[in-house]
């Protein structure tokens, strides 16, 4: 895997859309959208494997501002595909990255968590208090 040395853009939302039978690419335009309504401005990255990417129509182009197929698929033979999150390190177009579950949705702009993170070189979630 081939570390990116420079970044596209300073900062944006990346996920990872692969589909089995949920169709994760859907969840990843419906999520990229909500970015979008609650977070003018904001960008939008979806990491695809080589079968998903084949579903990507020009609607989905319109949202996603970055479109990356999966270099090394490490997951091909598995239901979760969790197997190739490290590599969203390597492949980000952003110099500041959100890393999100595809099955997230926005109802309001979190443009503040960004001054938050810039505290810290790497942040990571491990439960969620309601």
């Amino acid at each position: 895997m081939q570390r990116i040395t420079s970044h596209s853009a300073q900062q944006g939302f990346l996920t990872f859309a692969q589909n089995t039978e949920v169709d994760y690419l859907q969840l990843a335009y419906v999520q990229a959208m909500a970015v979008k309504l609650t977070m003018p401005g904001s960008q939008y990255a979806v990491i695809v494997d080589k079968q998903t990417l084949a579903q990507v129509s020009d609607s989905h182009r319109q949202v996603f501002d970055y479109v990356i197929e999966l270099p090394e698929d490490h997951a091909e033979d598995e239901h979760w595909k969790l197997s190739n999150e490290w590599q969203a390190f390597y492949l980000t177009p952003f110099k500041e990255t959100i890393k999100l579950e595809s099955d997230l949705v926005f109802t309001r702009s979190i443009d503040h968590w960004w001054t938050a993170f810039r505290l810290r070189d790497l942040v990571l979630s491990i439960g969620c208090n309601l």
